[in-house]
Parts: structure tokens; sequence; C-alpha cells
């Protein structure tokens, strides 16, 4: 059984290098919102949150059963197609890129996405899809120091760019989508040093070999229908809703939802997401050992128990004062985004202890139900969104899409312990 102790050599590299990040976005942060017009961060945030799903859904999720492969060959042939089609999906958005570029120029007038501004999608798609490859390498090879700088130089280099070019140039998205992707660029080259030595060699000999794409997409369909495709919902729909807001509230209230969003998923998308691989790459060992008993299950209930916790002492504040804190914090252009985020800290406490423990769904085969969850809450907020929105106040839809978020949380959370449960019981048999 995996107990708390068990995990803390690893989870301090974890946890120390999230909150040095987390601690670097939030002393930033108030700068930016200085500096910057929410009707900055609306543009930032479409453009951001594309490029962001494009980095999964252009490798076709496959880097996400790397850590699952038992053999160097699975593993090198995963990564020679994940490379190959990340220079397919570079070279499409390129080209989707250049054209609505070229239709925004000739369409002119007042719009959200500047023809400058859409021009980093690919190159911000790329970054983020190298990044998000060196993780899952650094984890699968427990090199948490190359994780640990990862999660470090990306925000400091890319919050000081952006400061710098947005005092020094001009304060708009373009200067926010620079420093976002020369970030994620400094990242990479850092991480990729502390790799240990073998694993570049293996890296340098992945973009050698001759694998045939197809079949191996057909190897991995199941991963591709229900991480790539279904699996996707969420940030599918976090686009669609923010698309909804800027067409029919206007850029400022984009670029407020934008911030209250941002800094909700700060501890999710840093804390949550570092305790994460750590916790699974711990439950494969006890299962590859065969440990008897129902340690997996008892390990899924310790850990989640302990980041229940933790996620509710970090985000209760907001709920109980993010209205008053925001305004002082952030300045008094960002009154509304206090608001939202008071609403949003609602399912965020549930979704930070789910990012920890959810890996069980990839665990135990089922992933399939965790994307039926989010698919249908995914569905059910674009529904109500479209529907409610622009006849109802921002903030009143808010709380209604949170609430809806927030039981697929709570589904997701009792359906992780039940399928970790059935595991055991019919893996002992």
């Amino acid at each position: 059984m995996i107990s708390l102790r068990s995990l803390l050599p690893d989870m301090q590299k974890a946890v120390g290098s999230s909150g040095i990040q987390l601690l670097l976005m939030l002393v930033t942060t108030p700068f930016m919102t200085r500096l910057f017009a929410p009707e900055s961060y609306a543009a930032f945030g479409l453009i951001g949150q594309a490029a962001a799903l494009a980095s999964t859904m252009g490798m076709l999720s496959l880097p996400e059963v790397y850590v699952l492969q038992k053999t160097f060959q699975e593993r090198a042939e995963l990564l020679n197609v994940s490379m190959r089609l990340l220079l397919i999906t570079f070279s499409l958005t390129s080209l989707v890129a250049l054209g609505l570029s070229i239709y925004y120029e000739w369409l002119g007038g007042d719009i959200t996405v500047r023809p400058a501004e859409l021009m980093w999608l690919p190159l911000l798609y790329c970054v983020l899809s190298l990044k998000n490859l060196l993780n899952v390498i650094a984890v699968h090879a427990k090199c948490f120091n190359a994780t640990a700088l990862l999660r470090i130089v990306d925000p400091l280099v890319g919050r000081i760019g952006t400061l710098l070019l947005g005092a020094l140039i001009v304060a708009n998205a373009f200067s926010m989508l620079a420093g976002l992707t020369l970030g994620a660029a400094a990242a990479i080259s850092t991480g990729w040093r502390y790799l240990p030595s073998r694993n570049r060699f293996v890296l340098r000999r992945v973009l050698t070999l001759r694998v045939p794409l197809w079949p191996m997409i057909k190897r991995f369909r199941r991963e591709v229908l229900y991480l790539c495709i279904l699996g996707q919902a969420v940030p599918i729909a976090n686009v669609l809703l923010l698309s909804f807001i800027v067409s029919r509230y206007g850029e400022g209230e984009g670029g407020q939802f934008v911030l209250a969003q941002s800094i909700i998923q700060l501890p999710i998308a840093m804390v949550a997401f570092a305790i994460a691989p750590i916790f699974f790459r711990h439950v494969i060992e006890l299962v590859d050992r065969k440990v008897p008993g129902k340690p997996v299950f008892r390990s899924t209930y310790r850990v989640g128990a302990a980041a229940m916790v933790l996620a509710f002492l970090g985000m209760m504040p907001l709920v109980l004062f993010a209205e008053t804190l925001f305004p002082i914090v952030f300045g008094d252009n960002w009154l509304m985004a206090g608001k939202i985020a008071a609403w949003l800290a609602v399912p965020g406490m549930f979704a930070f202890c789910r990012m920890v423990i959810e890996s069980v769904f990839r665990l135990t085969d089922t992933i399939q139900l965790k994307s039926y969850i989010d698919l249908t809450a995914s569905v059910l907020q674009v529904a109500f969104a479209w529907i409610y929105f622009g006849s109802m106040p921002v903030l009143e839809v808010v709380c209604y899409l949170s609430l809806i978020t927030a039981s697929a949380h709570i589904v997701a959370l009792i359906l992780s312990l039940w399928v970790v449960y059935r595991f055991e019981s019919a893996y002992a048999s």
C-alpha cells in the first residue's frame, strides 16, 4: 500500500517546484493585470486554450500511454509516431493560422484576435507539445529533477519576458503569447539537459526509426478515442464557453473570465498535476509487485482524501473572499473576475482532488467511464451557455455552469474508487 510517507521523497521535489511556480505566477500576475487590459486577456485566452487543446489532440494523446509500455521498443515506436504527428499537426495549424490571418486582415473591423496574434498558434502548439512530451519521458525515467525544472523555468522566463515585452514594446495579447512561447521553449532547453544521458540517446535513436503510422494508431485506437477525442471534451467546452462570452458580452467580460479561470487553475495545473504522475507511477509498481490485499484501493482513498483536504484549505479563501481580494490584488478593473472566481473555486476543489487520482482509470482500463462523464458535463455546459448566455447576467450563468462541473467531478471521484475496488477484487480472484 502507498503511504503518504513513501511518496514524500518524490513529492518534495514536485510540490516544492510547484510551490515556486505558483509563487512566481501569483507575484507576477498583479503586475500583468495592471499592464494588460481585460481585452488582451480575452485574445490571449482564446489562442492559449486553442494551442493547449491542439498540443493534446495533435499527437492523438499517445504520450499519455507512454508510461504503461513495458519494453523499450514499444516506447520508442510510440515516441516516433508522436513526433511525426506533431510535425503533421504543426504544418496543418500553420496553414489554418495563415488562412485565418488573411481572412481577418481582409475582414478588418474590431475583432478579438488580430492576425499577428493568430500566427503564434502553430509555434505555441509546437513548444507546448514538446514540453508535454519531455515531461512524460522524465516521469517514466523517474527524473523528477527535470520535471521540477520544467515547472520552474517556464513561468520564470515566460512571465519576465511578458512583462518586459509589455512594458517596452506593446501591452497587448501579442506580448503575452510571445512570453508564453518563450517560457515553454526555455523550459524544454533546461529540462533536456537534466534528462539522464541514456534517455537523450534514446530520443536521438527514436527519430531514425521507421514505424508505420496507421498501424500504430489502430493499435492504440481505444486510447485515441477515449483520451484524444472524447477525453478532450472539457478543453473544447472551455474554448467554446470563452467564445460565447466574448461574442455575447464583449472582450472585457471575456478577459475577466480568463483571469478568474487562470487563478483557479493555478493550483490544479501546478500542484495536482505535479503529484498525479508520482502517484500513478507508484500505483503501477504496486500492481507489478502483486501486493496482496487491496493496496491500490486503500492508497487511492488515502491520497484522494489528503488531496481533498489540501484543496479545501487552498480554495475556500477564494470562495469566501475572492470578490474582496481581486480588486485589491489585481486592480479595480477586475472586480467581476473576483465574483466569477468565487463560483469557479467550488468545482475547483473537486477538480484538484480528481486530478491527483484519476489516473486509476487508465490503470484499470476503464478510461471510457471518465470520458463519458466529461463528455456529458461538457455537452450540458455548452448547451446551457448557448441558450442562456446573452439573456442572463454572465455571473448567473457561471453559477449554474459551476454546479454542473462540480457534480461531474464528484461522480468521477466516486467512480474512481469503485473501479479500483472492482479491479483489485477481480485481480485477486
